[in-house]
């Protein structure tokens, strides 16, 4: 029987135990709350002085010793923020002076590429040119020992218009309009519609 009324005990223990539990739960919830509100009016109450600071009322020493570190701490925000202004204007600068220098660069480099190839075009041309005439001062030669002169100058004749032609078109080549972004001032191909450097539309 002692057993029993032992477990009984323990089970009225443990009972208890989380009813006090529960409510002082409840009741450390409520103080929560309470100091919650107390915060809320402690700032109304700050605010309220603070206003009355404001309108250049003249508040008790202790009052008028907190409004003033309340203007030293606005006046370092203000410092701060002119700060953060100044850094973002500095990037913003060097960033833009970045895509300039980027620009140049491809400026430099489609001028040297384009420069390349005009050179690379000559000297096709010029060993073209000998060639043609190398082979005309061959049929000539040709022709001189076979007495068929007339051949010789037709055959000069045809190979000169072929090579002005060939001059037409190369000229007509280079002298098509040569493209940049405007974004970043790569060079780009005249029916291209994206930057290979950037990525920006050209449409």
């Amino acid at each position: 029987m002692a057993f029993f009324d032992k477990l009984g005990e323990m089970t009225r223990n443990a009972a208890d135990m989380v009813s006090d539990n529960m409510e002082i739960t409840r009741i450390q919830s409520d103080i929560t709350m309470q100091q919650g509100n107390i915060n809320v009016y402690q700032r109304e109450l700050g605010m309220y002085y603070w206003s009355k600071y404001l309108t250049g009322m003249q508040l008790d020493e202790e009052a008028m010793h907190i409004c003033d570190k309340i203007v030293v701490a606005q006046e370092r925000i203000h410092k701060l923020e002119a700060e953060i202004e100044s850094i973002k204007t500095t990037r913003a600068a060097e960033k833009a002076e970045r895509a300039e220098q980027k620009r140049q660069e491809a400026e430099a480099r489609a001028a040297e590429e384009k420069a390349k190839q005009e050179l690379a075009e000559a000297e096709r041309a010029a060993q073209k040119r000998e060639a043609e005439e190398y082979a005309i001062a061959q049929w000539a030669d040709e022709a001189r020992e076979s007495d068929d002169v007339p051949k010789a100058v037709e055959a000069a004749v045809d190979l000169s218009e072929a090579e002005a032609a060939e001059v037409e078109n190369t000229e007509a080549e280079n002298t098509e309009a040569e493209k940049f972004c405007p974004f970043c001032g790569a060079a780009v191909a005249t029916a291209q519609k994206f930057c290979g450097e950037c990525g920006e539309s050209l449409s």
